[in-house]
């Protein structure tokens, strides 16, 4: 197992962006980078042996300091949504930053974590290498209450897994969610039709046409949420129900089924042979799959609409507002941790 470092692009004000590179003795490697925390490259082997990126990328370096998508980043303090960008804590109503309609608040707003610079280090006295990546977010930054001191530590091993962990704790009482946005394509084509995908949930959360949990949770039973066995993507613009149908796919979270493995999801592709595993500690899955990722400028390069399928490994949209979802809730004392591992295999 190797990690290297090499310089990736300087930032419009001079500072420089690195690139580490996970190898494991499999071949499979991971590339990530400290603006974000970003995950731009996992390759693995297909089932004839040859390796390939399994996420989609952008093609030139620069645009990550831009990622309109969130493509690979780490988000937070809060990723997906808070509606009306306000919510109560200690007491009190805390306003944060706005940047989603005018009025509502996307993955930390403005710029939230997956447009900071992040200080790196790589750990060699583990068992496997490590790269450890650290953000000190301000009391106050975003309009979020507290200094956040948040660590995420990545590692590949030789069972061929990329291992995420995520730690923090806080100066005041806050909130935070953290998850990464890695759009995934197993097969490298451009579209996800053949993918077939399996979710432990036997719940999901409904959602308005904005984007936000309606506040009921319905059981999957009947619906196109029924994923607990293999079901292929197929068309997704020719799926007759209304939840599909607002969205123009699936961009809903997922209420994941406590299991001894923390077993989330499977998804495998018959022509590359890969199948990727998803284990984790949180308690839903936001799955998307790159409903409007094509209305995005044409600065950046362009994407076709369900190119690739996010399963984000969360706590639920909008819990701050939600009293019965799980708590995001972190205050002085605590010690914030989620692990999310990915497993690489071939049929």
């Amino acid at each position: 197992m190797n990690i290297t470092s090499e310089p990736y692009v300087t930032t419009p004000d001079g500072q420089e962006i690195t690139l580490y590179t996970l190898t494991n003795d499999n071949n499979i490697s991971v590339k990530i980078i400290n603006f974000g925390a970003t995950v731009i490259s996992i390759e693995t082997p297909d089932k004839d042996g040859n390796n390939g990126n399994i996420l989609i990328a952008y093609n030139k370096p620069e645009e990550y300091l831009d990622n309109p998508y969130y493509l690979g980043s780490t988000v937070g303090r809060v990723c997906n949504r808070i509606k009306n960008a306000k919510f109560q804590i200690a007491g009190r109503q805390v306003n944060v930053d706005v940047n989603l309609d005018g009025k509502h608040i996307l993955h930390g707003g403005r710029d939230g974590f997956s447009h900071k610079i992040w200080k790196a280090n790589i750990i060699k006295d583990s068992i496997q290498p490590v790269i450890s990546m650290s953000y000190i977010s301000p009391d106050g930054e975003a309009g979020f209450p507290g200094e956040l001191q948040t660590t995420a530590l990545f590692t590949l091993n030789n069972e061929d897994e990329f291992i995420t962990e995520y730690k923090a704790h806080t100066s005041k009482e806050t909130v935070i969610n953290l998850t990464n946005h890695a759009y995934f394509n197993l097969e490298g084509t451009d579209t996800i039709s053949n993918h077939e995908i399996k979710v432990n949930a036997g719940k999901f959360l409904t959602m308005t046409p904005e984007g936000f949990p309606t506040g009921k949770i319905e059981k999957v039973d009947g619906t196109a949420f029924d994923l607990r066995e293999f079901k292929k993507f197929g068309n997704l613009n020719e799926y007759e129900e209304e939840q599909i149908k607002l969205f123009g796919g699936y961009d809903h979270n997922l209420i994941v089924d406590k299991s001894k493995d923390n077993f989330v999801a499977e998804v495998k592709e018959p022509n590359s042979g890969r199948v990727l595993k998803i284990y984790s500690t949180e308690p839903g899955v936001q799955l998307y799959t790159s409903n409007s990722i094509h209305k995005e400028p044409s600065k950046f390069t362009s994407f076709k609409q369900h190119c690739a399928f996010c399963l984000e490994t969360q706590h639920f949209p909008d819990s701050p507002n939600i009293e019965y979802f799980p708590s995001t809730v972190i205050k002085p004392g605590d010690k914030f941790k989620s692990t999310t591992k990915l497993k690489f295999e071939t049929m």
